[in-house]
């Protein structure tokens, strides 16, 4: 996400992390169908689209703290079960996927091979350029 956001300019990239975690959170996984927010805190967040549109489960009650961690203590351990459940199912499939694309070679004493050797620019971190320009 960083590496996207920035494009080309890699001075302020700290100032953006704030924001990118927050999209990220809010996110559901590919692996889990759940966003982090839910797994970690046991809800999702309010976000600014939230406050400006209103919220759509109508959760603005107040609720007593009592009743918010006996409500926890009953979610997270289901939330937690559902996303195990899909991370079996997602490690199946990526195996699969993997095991049909894999080439093993066996390497013997002697055999020549390839080494890269990239070259660093003063000033940028690889880590967060684009891999591939369009």
């Amino acid at each position: 996400m960083l590496k996207e956001y920035l494009a080309e300019e890699q001075d302020e990239w700290d100032q953006y992390l704030g924001c990118l975690a927050g999209a990220y959170m809010s996110t559901p996984n590919e692996s889990t169908k759940l966003t982090p927010n839910l797994l970690a805190l046991g809800r999702e967040i309010r976000l600014p689209a939230d406050l400006v549109y209103g919220v759509e489960d109508g959760e603005t009650e107040t609720v007593d703290e009592y009743e918010y961690i006996q409500s926890l203590k009953d979610h997270m351990p289901m939330a937690h079960e559902v996303a195990r459940k899909y991370l079996k199912a997602n490690v199946k499939r990526s195996k699969g996927a993997y095991d049909t694309r894999a080439v093993f070679h066996n390497y013997q004493p002697g055999d020549k091979d390839w080494c890269l050797h990239e070259t660093r620019k003063v000033g940028v971190a690889p880590k967060l350029e684009k891999r591939h320009m369009s």
